[in-house]
């Protein structure tokens, strides 16, 4: 009788222990699994650190080089130019003289200017500078750019023809229309090419 007592608690002794084992070695996966899923997860946050700090370094220089690009761009455009050559003879008076409406527009001739001596060409300078800028505001940049005006004209010649025709008053308003052009605007020039057919046309062909 005591016999058949025993071996029921052996039994469940036995079972307990079981158990308890299976239970140790559930723990230990536990243990196992959760050190794992910390170790990918540490991992995981360095990585996406890492990428964090490669995408801030990557914008930071991207956002530099676009900096560097504008400034270069507008380094470039700042120090671009623009040059214009008219060739005077016979084209003296064209647009500045008419209003300037278009740089394409075949010349008229008007003595306004020419008799209002260095305060007409000054005017004539700001007018065609005005005009040239209306033609490249189209263009990225050009605003920034030096507009470089040079006139070739064989002054002489022109004198000569004017005073002829009557076109000036005075034999000096031409020079002080000339002067005063020149004078206006830091970088236009109205340059004499000498006397001679074409002088000023082998000048400009010349550049």
């Amino acid at each position: 009788m005591a016999d058949n007592s025993v071996n029921p608690l052996m039994d469940r002794l036995q079972a307990f222990i079981k158990s308890d084992e299976e239970r140790q070695t559930f723990i230990t996966d536990l243990i196992e699994v959760n050190t794992k899923l910390e170790r990918d997860l540490r991992t995981a946050r360095s990585d996406h650190l890492d990428q964090l700090e490669s995408r801030r370094m990557w914008q930071e220089r991207a956002q530099d080089s676009e900096a560097r690009l504008k400034e270069s761009q507008g380094s470039a455009a700042s120090n671009s130019f623009m040059l214009c050559l008219i060739d005077g003879d016979g084209y003296l008076v064209s647009h500045f003289l008419r209003g300037m409406d278009s740089m394409l527009t075949p010349p008229k001739f008007n003595d306004n200017f020419i008799s209002q001596g260095a305060v007409g060409g000054g005017e004539a300078a700001t007018r065609l500078l005005d005009n040239i800028k209306r033609h490249i505001r189209h263009i990225e940049g050009a605003m920034q750019w030096k507009i470089i005006v040079r006139i070739y004209a064989n002054l002489e010649g022109l004198l000569k023809k004017y005073t002829y025709i009557d076109f000036v008053d005075e034999k000096k308003a031409l020079r002080q229309f000339v002067a005063g052009f020149t004078q206006s605007q830091p970088l236009f020039d109205f340059i004499d090419a000498g006397q001679g057919k074409e002088r000023a046309d082998h000048k400009i062909k010349g550049l």
